[in-house]
């Protein structure tokens, strides 16, 4: 039971940073993201995974 949520955390991770592929190197939601709005976007969800990241780490680093 304590690993639940680290796999949940290792999950966002690689969800954000597939997003985060897909925004910078495909043509995903570019007829709705684009410009300065389009690079917001990537930061925030970069952000957010080094965050979870962070997060994953201190509580593996509790369990042990």
């Amino acid at each position: 039971m304590k690993y639940i949520p680290a796999f949940l955390s290792s999950f966002i991770i690689v969800i954000c940073l597939s997003m985060i592929y897909f925004l910078a190197f495909t043509e995903l939601f570019q007829d709705r993201l684009w410009g300065v709005k389009r690079n917001t976007f990537i930061v925030i969800l970069l952000v957010y995974a080094l965050f979870r990241f962070y997060r994953l780490f201190l509580s593996l680093k509790k369990i042990k």
